[in-house]
């Protein structure tokens, strides 16, 4: 229900509470829920959705008959002139009172206007005229405040993005006077500080201090603005379109920014040694704060400043052509520094395409025109297509203001940057003035390494795909034939439209999608899908499908980019569509309504013949399907039509290996001179040598990244792209990575090692890590340590709850820098809705240029998306390893319309386990020492691998002469690696190459001693080298010995079997949670008991001679031997019914004693021992042998059992003796049930006391939490069980009975199923103790009724501290509910005599036995019978055949006798009775 409301005069809703009344009727529990929709000015004719501005939780709540209930806000509630507002509420319960007649217009006493309408939201009824929510309350006016002078209060306007960002050029002229005005002013001011001081000195510092302030705004502003105008991603819309004025005021922002950051500094800096009180150091920090400021704008608006490659490059030339003359000039900290720092950083960007700007593969002098014109790419068209002004302005200016004509070559340019990176190394290794900024080398050595990083990833084939470029973007004509009037598709706030897509013909590429738009701005989130089942079978249901996410993008679109209503969503990166295989698009859409198609269509035949068939999808839950909904057309492009994709392919191939190659040579000259300065450091005796080189730029940070980098380089493959013939020539381009990155190993880690061995200790170990906290050597002689102190286990709710969003945060110390995540097995969801999302945080700190202090100010921690993760399939196997020390799950759920039982809602678990790595400050060259071993034994494993794709196929046929020529320089090269031949038993045949089957010669000694060395194989040289290999003990089963004393075991006496777990050695080893077994299993003997029947029967009198066959068998008179099938039946015989076995028809002609000598001897059972560890290495245990004769003990260790069992015989127990152990129990009295309850619960105001055992009932008192009451009346009704309370109770908590005389509290709602009385004495005691209890909150089991009318209590012993139980012990029948009886279910045997406990073939002490139970074991009761002797179970059929001698008949077992003795257990009450 929901009603529009319009406000007229300033009035605002401002108090602490703003809250709706409604009306109710009887005093029942009702649930409500209100909200506060804002329409604006237009909504009361145009009612749309609104923007949700308050709503409350759903509140409970009693009423009584014509009053009404106050709903409050938890915040102020803002309501502003002449808007529409929508008054929402939901009440759920019984019937209420309504109002009648209502107004349309009411004015209060302050004069406030309230115009109602209805609203569309409305669906109960309520209108102007009747309804619900008669009143808004609204604050009176303080007292005070009346009779004084009337106060008005201004209005607040909201400042919106689109007002906030306009930018006109009188906005930029004025920030840029302000800026300059603000510099030069700060800097003559920290010029005039050098002669003040005290008052003077102070007032002049915070005067600077507000200069520092109004540069560093304006700064700001025109980083915001200047992005709003020129933004750097295409996709962007421009705020404002560009003219020839922004242009220039772009060019004079450039200008200002350089002049900036050219002067920085310098002049101050060299004064700071005449300034030994420090009065210049707080004012150089107010110049540098500015300074980074500067830094971050320019860095930020790089791509605006110098909008095409060709400018980008010529900036950096120029730069760095300025450095080289403050270098030949001595003056390195000159106005180039701090802004060619600027540009490296800038260009480090990932926006940035490094190879679209450096000329790496141009060799030579190149100048700026041609450079024009070969360096141009798609994206400088674009930009320059875009921002034509902009890009002629900028041109202009870089004419006039850098030296373009002075353009180098990248080989030159490399150079020049080697320079900035090793300089100050040497300067330092002959204790000298280091050159450059710190700042200017750090970025340089990030500029390098990003170079390393692209090249490396585009010979890969990892970089987003260029082909893209080439094609022209075709999209489908709208798959619905009329789309809707009215926006009124809503969007359920973010619940999914997804539509099933197929294709008829290969060489689609998906691109993008068209989806409907509507008023104010959309927020995305769009997700392509495969369906990885098999498709081919119509017949398939929806849920069948098992969907793969393939592409995942979000983002914004409003009504600008939807001026017909469609706007266009662009992937991050292409998707190929196969022929024939359903494809799945989803869109979550957050925002107002939209319009929609309808009228759809199955298939859609495009222009250039493609057909695109659409199906509904089982992931669509807000409407879309092939008839109407969301997602009208497709974008797409063909490859094979744009040209020939063949060669095109072949060129990219072509291309990578040529960037494989850029890298390599990259790399190679950063290692020669990483080598010539290990060489120098070599030659230099002090002390502190390997904490300088630690410390340096180079060392630290650029030779680990550009290591990582090339490392899988040397382990990739080549394109296949050569022909049949040239296969020699694939295995040299296969080697060639790896044999180049493995000499730039051997050229580097000799000096790095020889430096080390030098510098560090004697015990030093190059492969033994340091101590993580202290970066000290560890002793000589100890291993590396592994483990980590740090660990946490996530997991969700199991199940999952569902339709909620679950976040778990792992946060561990600062010091741990790496992370690792281990999921659980079990992980799952049950539906494709239902997604885990791992994030980690990117963080971005901006450092300063000078001092050694980092400023982060401008830090910024987001959050980002990992890998997400749904249904049964997909969850990671191995080992996550994350960076950092956070990591951030999110677990998302739908409502469950899966309906399945067996689906998996067992959520996540995981194991985070964060590790320490925090080096000294002089480890830098050992931790590069590892990485040069690492990346040698990577390009080892690369060359010996066998796995080799070889290539197949139709491919070009390659020009010989050039193949061959190659082949030569190669085999030149390398020739010591690759001499040995590729280990081929034979030259392969075409078909074998063809085939990729390579002719290796594996039957050699080498490997088979390889194969006995990984399998451990015994008694062999490969097996005795790792065993060798591994000194350190081992539990080995096999080494296991028993200790028991075998003449010592009698039948029925408890014996005590000793256990040793041994290592490989014999020594006795103790391992944690090892799984021991023991088990006694009878020895058979079957053939000496036939040989012994069969000389009984010679014995008997007129039996069968074997020498005499033909006289008649007279063993039981001549009749035949009985057959013991028949089921036992009681006889009737003349109306006397006879319960012997003789009586019965099939048994009428033979004795007892027949019968029992025809009956098949009793089996014996095997029988497990109870195991107890000793923590020492032994193992303890206990058995009773239930039978006399042979067994063999059984031994299993973890699943292994050993070779060789022990023999041994169990004796007759001595004739009058007891066996040990055993005491007479007397029997117990039964204690009287408890008629004492409590009421334990958690956010609760307490249990209703009410005048009759019904919910209708009034309520005459209260039991708060924790009360306890006395009852002694007991009732079951359909709410429930209800308990009479007495009249020391009733007094306690009815305050006035109002005429009543009974009062009755629910004990069980059944409508719940929750039971809220429990008795007290099974309350859990804190103050008391508990020994041995491994959790730290218990609460007691509830037992439900089983059936109506019976009492249903429960019950738990209170155990003090000294274990034993109180003295107000549970009554029997509560004991019977508890565990020690309870119907049909698992028993355990928690009690036996000196033999076990017998099986009887029916419910009495007198049946006969027909099986044993010993202490431990486990049976299914199905039936269960109470008669005088106690409480007996019926085993199943499963646990017959376990336990018992024979599967036929019943079998029965006592659980319970009656003197109160437990034999078996239920396992449902096993946690109460713990």
């Amino acid at each position: 229900m929901s009603r529009c409301v319009q406000t007229f005069d300033w009035y605002c809703v401002s108090s602490n509470r703003a809250h709706f009344q409604q009306y109710k009727m009887f005093c029942f529990e009702y649930t409500s829920k209100i909200k506060l929709f804002e329409l604006g000015p237009d909504g009361g004719d145009h009612e749309t959705d609104g923007d949700l501005m308050a709503e409350t939780d759903v509140l409970a709540y009693d009423c009584a008959a014509r009053e009404k209930y106050a709903m409050m806000f938890d915040e102020p509630v803002l309501l502003q002139l002449g808007w529409w507002y929508v008054a929402w509420a939901r009440v759920s319960g019984p019937s209420s009172d309504c109002g009648s007649h209502g107004q349309a217009t009411i004015t209060t006493d302050d004069s406030v206007v309230f115009q109602f309408k209805s609203s569309k939201k409305s669906n109960n009824g309520t209108d102007v005229n009747a309804g619900q929510i008669p009143q808004l309350l609204l604050p009176s006016n303080d007292s005070s405040t009346a009779k004084g002078k009337q106060q008005t209060s201004e209005p607040v306007h909201i400042l919106k993005r689109s007002f906030a960002r306009t930018v006109s050029v009188e906005c930029f002229e004025s920030l840029l006077r302000i800026l300059h005005w603000s510099w030069t002013t700060l800097v003559l001011g920290v010029e005039e500080l050098r002669g003040l001081k005290g008052f003077q000195y102070t007032a002049t510092l915070l005067d600077l201090e507000r200069l520092r302030f109004v540069g560093t705004c304006c700064l700001r502003l025109l980083r915001v603005y200047i992005c709003e105008i020129f933004p750097i991603s295409a996709s962007t819309k421009a705020v404002v379109e560009e003219s020839s004025k922004l242009a220039e005021c772009l060019g004079k922002t450039r200008s200002l920014l350089k002049k900036i950051l050219s002067e920085g500094m310098d002049n101050c800096l060299t004064k700071l040694d005449n300034d030994p009180q420090g009065y210049l150091s707080q004012p150089l920090t107010l110049l540098e704060a500015v300074l980074q400021e500067c830094h971050n704008t320019f860095t930020a608006c790089f791509h605006s400043f110098y909008p095409t490659p060709a400018l980008q490059w010529a900036c950096l030339c120029d730069l760095l052509n300025c450095l080289d003359q403050d270098i030949a000039e001595a003056n390195f900290r000159t106005s180039s520094s701090r802004l060619l720092a600027a540009v490296m950083s800038a260009l480090c960007n990932t926006s940035v395409k490094l190879t679209s700007i450096l000329p790496i593969a141009y060799d030579g002098e190149v100048l700026l025109r041609s450079l024009v014109k070969q360096v141009s790419t798609e994206n400088d068209s674009a930009l320059a297509h875009r921002f034509p002004l902009l890009v002629a302005h900028m041109e202009k200016l870089s004419h006039t203001e850098e030296n373009l004509m002075g353009m180098t070559s990248f080989r030159e340019v490399l150079e020049k940057m080697l320079v900035i990176v090793v300089l100050p190394v040497r300067k330092s290794l002959r204790k000298e003035v280091e050159l450059f900024s710190p700042h200017l080398v750090s970025n340089t050595c990030g500029l390098l390494a990003s170079i390393v990083s692209e090249l490396t990833a585009s010979a890969l084939g990892s970089e987003v795909d260029g082909l893209n470029s080439l094609h022209s973007v075709k999209s489908t004509p709208n798959r619905f034939t009329k789309m809707s009037q009215g926006r009124s598709w809503n969007t359920g706030n973010g619940s999914p439209d997804a539509i099933c897509l197929t294709v008829d013909k290969p060489g689609v590429v998906l691109v993008g999608f068209c989806v409907y738009g509507g008023g104010g701005i959309h927020e995305y989130e769009l997700e392509v899908l495969a369906d990885d089942a098999q498709t081919e079978h119509p017949g398939d249901s929806a849920h069948t499908h098992r969907w793969t996410s393939l592409e995942l993008v979000k983002g914004t679109y409003s009504t600008d980019d939807s001026p017909s209503d469609i706007a266009e969503i662009r992937l991050d990166k292409a998707v190929p569509l196969k022929e024939g295989v359903k494809y799945a698009v989803r869109l979550r859409n957050y925002g107002s309504r939209t319009a929609n198609g309808d009228g759809g269509m199955t298939t859609v035949q495009c222009s250039d013949g493609m057909a695109f068939t659409f199906s509904t999808c089982s992931l669509s839950s807000n409407g879309t399907n092939q008839t109407r909904g969301q997602i009208p057309q497709i974008l797409y492009y063909r490859s094979e039509y744009d040209g020939d994709l063949q060669s095109q392919l072949l060129s990219k191939a072509n291309e990578e290996d040529k960037n494989c190659s850029r890298a390599l040579s990259v790399v190679s000259a950063v290692v020669r001179a990483a080598k010539d300065l290990l060489h120098r450091a070599f030659a230099v005796d002090a002390e502190d040598i390997p904490e300088l080189l630690s410390s340096s730029s180079l060392f630290s940070m650029l030779l680990p990244l550009i290591l990582a980098y090339i490392g899988p380089v040397a382990t990739s493959v080549p394109k296949v792209r050569c022909g049949k013939c040239c296969l020699f020539y694939f295995f040299l381009l296969l080697y060639l990575a790896a044999v180049e990155v493995f000499g730039l190993v051997q050229e580097l880690l000799p000096a790095a090692s020889a430096l080390n061995q030098k510098y560090a200790p004697p015990a030093f170990n190059p492969n033994q890590s340091t101590d993580s906290t202290t970066g000290n050597q560890p002793e000589q002689g100890l291993s590396a340590c592994t483990t980590s102190s740090h660990y946490a286990v996530i997991e969700s709710d199991h199940p999952y709850k569902q339709a909620g969003v679950a976040q778990y945060k792992v946060s561990f110390p600062d010091c741990v820098r790496w992370t690792t995540i281990e999921f659980d097995p079990q992980c799952g969801t049950a539906q494709p809705e239902d997604v885990l999302r791992l994030l980690i945080p990117s963080r971005s700190i901006h450092l300063s240029s000078h001092g050694t202090k980092p400023l982060a100010h401008d830090t910024i921690n987001t959050w980002v998306e990992l890998k997400k993760i749904s249904g049964s399939n997909g969850w990671p196997t191995t080992v996550l390893v994350l960076p950092g020390n956070e990591a951030l799950f999110s677990l998302e759920t739908a409502s469950d319309y899966v309906k399945d039982e067996k689906a998996c809602f067992y959520g996540f678990k995981c194991v985070a386990v964060g590790y320490e790595f925090n080096p000294g400050p002089d480890e830098g060259i050992i931790q590069l020492e590892k990485e040069l071993a690492y990346l040698g034994s990577v390009c080892a494993a690369a060359l010996m691998k066998k796995d080799l794709a070889l290539p197949i196929g139709n491919e070009l046929e390659e020009d010989l002469e050039i193949l061959e020529e190659a082949s030569l320089q190669v085999c030149k090269a390398h020739s010591g690696i690759l001499g040995k031949g590729l280990v081929l038993s034979h030259s392969p045949t075409i078909l074998e190459a063809l085939e990729g089957n390579l002719p290796l010669h594996l039957q050699t000694n080498e490997h088979s001693f390889l194969e006995d060395f990984i399998t451990c194989v015994q008694n062999s040289s490969g097996g005795r080298l790792a065993r060798w290999l591994q000194p350190d003990s081992y539990a080995d089963p096999q080494k296991t010995s028993l200790i028991l004393n075998k003449d010592d075991i009698r039948c029925s006496w408890p014996t005590t079997v000793a256990v040793q777990t041994k290592d490989q050695y014999g020594d006795i080893v103790h391992v944690p949670n090892m799984k021991v077994e023991v088990k006694a299993v009878p020895v058979s003997q079957k053939k000496s008991m036939q040989q012994e029947c069969m000389r009984k029967l010679q014995r008997l009198p007129g039996s069968t001679n074997p020498s005499f066959s033909g006289t008649a068998d007279l063993t039981f008179g001549g009749l035949p031997m009985p057959k013991l099938e028949a089921t036992y039946e009681p006889m009737i015989v003349k109306e006397a019914r006879y319960i012997a076995i003789t009586m019965m028809k099939a048994y009428e002609n033979y004795s007892f004693e027949e019968l029992r000598f025809a009956s098949p001897t009793p089996k014996r059972p095997s029988e497990n021992m109870l195991i107890r560890a000793n923590t020492d290495g032994t193992y303890s245990a206990n058995w009773t042998p239930g039978a006399v004769g042979l067994y063999t003990i059984h031994v299993t260790i973890d699943g292994i059992e050993i070779d060789a069992g022990l023999e041994v015989e169990v004796k007759d127990p001595p004739k009058g003796m007891i066996p040990p152990g055993t005491q007479m129990v007397k029997p117990k009295a039964e204690p009287q049930p408890s008629k004492v309850r409590k009421f334990v619960s958690k956010d609760s105001a307490g249990l209703r006391v009410r005048s009759h055992p019904s919910l209708q009932s009034e309520q005459i008192g209260i039991v708060q939490v924790n009360g306890t009451i006395t009852f002694i009346d007991e009732i079951h009704n359909d709410d429930g069980v209800w308990l009479r309370l007495n009249d020391e109770t009733v007094k306690k908590y009815v305050p006035n009975m109002n005429g009543y005389t009974e009062a009755w509290c629910l004990s069980f709602n059944q409508h719940v199923g929750r039971s809220l009385l429990v008795p007290a004495n099974s309350v859990f005691n804190a103050s008391q103790g508990v020994r041995d209890i491994g959790f730290l909150s218990w609460t007691p089991l509830t037992i439900f009724p089983q059936e109506a009318g019976g009492q249903s209590e429960q019950s738990v012993k209170e155990v003090s501290s000294s274990g034993r139980p109180s003295q107000e012990a549970p009554s029997m029948q509560e004991q019977d509910r508890v565990g020690q009886g309870g119907g049909p279910g698992l028993y355990k045997v928690v009690k036996t005599g000196p033999s076990g406990h017998n099986i009887r073939s029916c419910p009495n002490l007198r049946g006969i036995p027909i099986g044993m139970l010993v202490l431990g074991n486990t049976v299914k009761a199905v039936g269960e019978v109470v008669n005088t002797e106690g409480t007996w179970v019926q085993l199943d059929k499963n646990s017959v055949v376990e336990f018992c001698e024979s599967d036929e008949g019943e079998a029965w077992s006592l659980a319970r006798d009656r003197g109160g003795n437990q034999y078996l257990r239920h396992e449902e009450g096993k946690s109460l009775l713990t």
